[in-house]
């Protein structure tokens, strides 16, 4: 085994194989190959194979099951015969991901499942732009006709579209909210209505308007009555209230709740009023504090019905454009990965007859990354893995109500990995999961793989030692996952090499404090950029080991800086660049936002319409092929901006020879391309373009010309996909241009060569980071806080949608819903981000390199304020030269506190003379 997994829900003792077969990692430190091993031990005898299935819940494991089953099989010494037999079955047993699955149980069963068997799938960026399509063209025959499909009548005569804009602060922010609301419920197999009503109709909490009327009639009938012992008093401190008071009475009136809209205002203005400082006497807060609650009563009660009446037109528009988008895929005759996963499910909950049949079919079934499944993930495998004699009836969830078949299932992963909320992911489930299997549950066996293989001592003692202190689930929900000694903590099998004893495992990097904050992030890049530097110079052995186990000397590939996200990526690459340091960014995303791609999108649109002055000015000022601001400023004096004015030629006075050969060689090539363009196709004109101009050439010489060039090559690639079939220039370039703009564009830039250097350091998210491994890592940015689910519409799996409407004056004010939903929303991410910071930290082999300083107004999250708050007992942290045990008297320190350095002194045979720097 190369690799550890360290919670195993599993019964996989041949001796007793009458248990229902669950698999569950709690820890993941190495790659994973005694998942294979319990699949197949699982199985039994290799007939079965044909029947077996393994899914993976991240697509990127998916390359990795198939040869790590082969090569351990391969490697089983007895009994021969049966192993050859199993491997010789192997390519039989169907691996993929739960989208493949659930494709083939549609096709399949398609009758059944009442669609089409010729249908196609949409992925996920096509996908997103058809509902994008459906969403604009509803809301705008919504707005024009202020009716939806549907015969619902809008409140007020006032169109859904027109009133939910305005509430939320403009069209952008509804079409924002109504997406993400629509990949939310996808994730969740929901549909809009039950955002408002449960199964059985009822109001969800926070939306019964019923109960809203009646608190607000409560909250107002204790403000009146509060109001009235307010007017006795005489305090000084009160006398400006007072005086509002008085001039505001009449308004005001009994409160009354069926006029809340007259007498609001008035009473903002009242309690507005200054009361001086500090606390008021205590004859005063007798009367100031019964006033003060029943008017918060008041605008709570008032907030909720707002919510309410907001949450109802956003989800009439969510059905709207949910029906016309299911419409439209049927047209097209299309299905997108939620169609995939939910029409399996729901053949599989109702059809008890194909349930059956596909249960015959599979004799047992492995999930991968199971900590990164959902309910609705969750639900079909528990239809799959059945007992195998009886379908039951279901009502509601599955997995509540379906008894496991015996050794069927296995399901392996890493609860304290599970980092994609944001994709669906359901950490409660696996915690559920671990609590049966502690329990003591019939059926669910807990083995806890606790050896570390791919870290030094001192890491896994870090490890120990930080995330035990830092992962403390105390939620009722399950989103936060609890450290368990007996089943978390690790023990290393590595041992240092002797070249390597006098190396810290951990580095913490201080920063300047005199820098000021605005210029801390700059700071921070520079410091890692030295830092990084000196690590390669001296060529310390954290290199990967030889054959012999010997560490080879620290290259630039065995680096790896892990960011949370790639905002800042540039900054660190500048710095590197500034010290010498090749990096080259390992994955990444804005692809369709890079300044050559939406350069190249606008020579598109000049080709298709050369008249089009704005796509002119911009060839124009791109500086591939582009002219100086003086000739555009000429060019715009003449009225000769469109490329169209110079198909014959430049004839603009006063300017340079060269920039008049410029200018008559783009106006000459877009005029014939432009008439080349319905014979070609734009993919076919624009690679001509592009080849004819020169492009690669020219990006050559950029700094990043390698991943420049990359991404043209990759966008020619694009223009000529399936995906583009048939479209015109201009639409292709309308689509590509809204991509763009998209502020999720996850599309990763074009994998260049440079990747493969091995003096390059390797710039990568964490998230992307998962299940890799490198000598050296360097986890930048501790003090940056994890950013929160922006604007006034926001969904949480249990608690559910939470709408911020503005009052009556206008302001916005949350109900006390959408502060549950807000807070729920915040310990979710806050949870999630030490998940995060333990993806990070574990990911390195010899070293890691940790930096970045807290502000001062920092949240308990934040990543260098929880490293500081167990600093004390890291800095004792000590390990043992010879076994890895963790010992606080002898062997070196696990961590090194680093304000300036380091400087590993190596000498010529490769030994650690020296290991100096400017120390805490």
């Amino acid at each position: 085994t190369a690799g550890t997994e360290a919670a195993l829900i599993v019964d996989l003792d041949p001796a007793s194989r009458d248990a229902s077969a669950y698999a569950m990692l709690s820890l993941r430190l190495g790659r994973t190959f005694d998942d294979p091993q319990g699949w197949i031990t699982l199985l039994g005898d290799e007939d079965e194979m044909d029947a077996a299935a393994a899914l993976a819940a991240d697509p990127d494991s998916l390359a990795e099951t198939e040869p790590e089953l082969a090569a351990m099989l391969a490697g089983r010494p007895v009994p021969a015969e049966r192993w050859r037999l199993i491997v010789e079955a192997l390519p039989r047993a169907p691996i993929g991901t739960f989208h493949g699955l659930c494709g083939q149980i549609i096709r399949s069963f398609a009758v059944e499942a009442g669609v089409d068997p010729a249908f196609a799938i949409l992925d996920e960026s096509g996908a997103g732009e058809l509902f994008s399509q459906v969403l604009d063209e509803v809301l705008l025959r919504e707005l024009e006709s202020g009716e939806l499909e549907s015969g619902e009548e809008n409140d007020g005569g006032d169109s859904h579209t027109r009133a939910a804009a305005r509430a939320l602060g403009g069209p952008e922010q509804l079409r924002a909210a109504l997406l993400r609301l629509h990949g939310k419920l996808g994730e969740e197999g929901r549909d809009p209505i039950s955002l408002l009503r449960d199964e059985d109709g009822r109001p969800q909490s926070g939306f019964d308007r019923q109960a809203a009327r009646a608190e607000l009639g409560e909250a107002c009938r204790e403000l009146a009555a509060a109001i009235e012992l307010l007017e006795q008093s005489s305090e000084d401190r009160l006398r400006p209230t007072l005086r509002a008071l008085a001039i505001e009475r009449r308004r005001i009136g009994d409160c009354e709740a069926d006029a809340v809209e007259r007498w609001y205002p008035a009473m903002v203005r009242v309690a507005g009023q200054r009361r001086g400082k500090g606390t008021l006497p205590k004859r005063a807060r007798r009367v100031w504090e019964p006033f003060s609650l029943s008017w918060e009563r008041v605008q709570d009660a008032v907030a909720s019905l707002a919510e309410n009446a907001l949450a109802g037109r956003i989800v009439a528009l969510l059905e709207a454009v949910s029906t016309a988008y299911a419409a439209e895929k049927r047209r097209q005759g299309v299905l997108d990965f939620v169609d995939l996963v939910r029409s399996a499910h729901d053949l599989l909950r109702d059809d008890r007859v194909v349930r059956r049949q596909l249960k015959s079919r599979i004799g047992a079934l492995l999930v991968d990354e199971f900590q990164d499944t959902n309910g609705l993930q969750l639900d079909l495998v528990h239809l799959l893995a059945e007992a195998r004699d009886d379908e039951r009836a279901v009502r509601g969830r599955a997995s509540a109500a379906l008894p496991l078949g015996v050794r069927v299932f296995a399901a392996v992963g890493d609860r304290k990995q599970s980092i994609y909320e944001f994709r669906g992911a359901d950490v409660s489930l696996f915690q559920a999961l671990a609590a049966r299997a502690r329990g003591g549950e019939a059926g669910l066996r807990l083995q806890a793989l606790r050896r570390s293989w791919r870290s030094r001592p001192g890491l896994v003692a870090f490890a120990n030692t930080l995330f035990s202190r830092l992962l403390i689930g105390d939620d009722p929900a399950g989103f936060a996952v609890d450290w368990i000694d007996e089943v978390d903590a690790l023990t290393p099998v590595r041992v240092d090499h002797p070249s390597q004893r006098a190396l810290p495992a951990v580095q913490l990097l201080r920063g300047d404090p005199n820098v000021e904050p605005r210029l801390r992030r700059a700071d921070e890049a520079r410091r890692l950029a030295r830092h990084v530097r000196l690590l390669l110079d001296a060529r310390p052995p954290l290199g990967r080991a030889g054959a012999d186990g010997t560490p080879r000397p620290l290259r630039g590939a065995d680096v790896a800086i892990l960011m949370r996200t790639h905002s800042h990526v540039a900054r660190y690459r500048r710095a590197l660049a500034e010290e010498g340091v090749a990096s080259v960014v390992v994955g990444g995303r804005g692809f369709y936002a890079a300044r050559e791609v939406r350069e190249l999108v606008a020579l598109m649109l000049a080709i298709a319409d050369p008249g089009d002055k704005l796509a002119s000015a911009a060839v124009w000022r791109s500086p591939i092929w582009g002219i100086d601001d003086a000739t555009l400023v000429a060019l715009a004096t003449a009225e000769r901006v469109a490329l169209s004015a110079h198909a014959a030629g430049c004839v603009v006075e006063g300017l340079a020879d060269r920039q008049v050969a410029a200018i008559t060689h783009m106006g000459r090539l877009v005029n014939r391309l432009h008439h080349e363009l319905d014979r070609l196709g734009p993919a076919r004109v624009l690679r001509f373009a592009v080849d004819r101009l020169g492009v690669r050439e020219i990006l050559a010489w950029d700094d990043a010309g390698e991943q420049r060039i990359a991404n043209v090559d990759k966008l020619l690639a694009i223009l000529a996909s399936r995906e583009f079939a048939g479209l015109g220039a201009q639409a292709a370039a309308r689509r590509l241009l809204e991509r763009s703009e998209d502020v999720l564009d996850r599309e990763a830039p074009a994998e260049v060569a440079a990747a493969a250097d091995p003096n390059a350091v390797r710039i990568m998210t964490v998230h992307a980071a998962k299940g890799l491994e490198f000598p050296v890592v360097v986890v930048p940015e501790l003090g940056a806080e994890p950013r929160g689910q922006e604007g006034p519409v926001v969904f949480e799996r249990e608690l559910g949608l939470a709408v911020t409407s503005p009052d009556l004056v206008g302001r916005r004010r949350a109900s006390p819903h959408a502060r549950s939903v807000a807070e729920r929303l915040a310990a979710r991410r806050d949870a999630e981000s030490r998940r995060l910071l333990y993806v990070a930290t574990t990911r390195a082999r010899d070293l890691l390199v940790l930096l970045g300083e807290a502000p001062e107004s920092a949240g308990e999250g934040n990543w260098r304020k929880l490293i500081d708050a167990v600093l004390p007992d890291l800095e004792r942290l000590r390990t043992e030269e010879g076994d890895g045990a963790g010992d606080e008297d002898e062997g070196p320190r696990v961590l090194e506190i680093v304000d300036a350095g380091p400087v590993f002194a190596v000498g010529a045979d490769g030994e650690v003379d020296e290991v100096d720097g400017e120390r805490a």
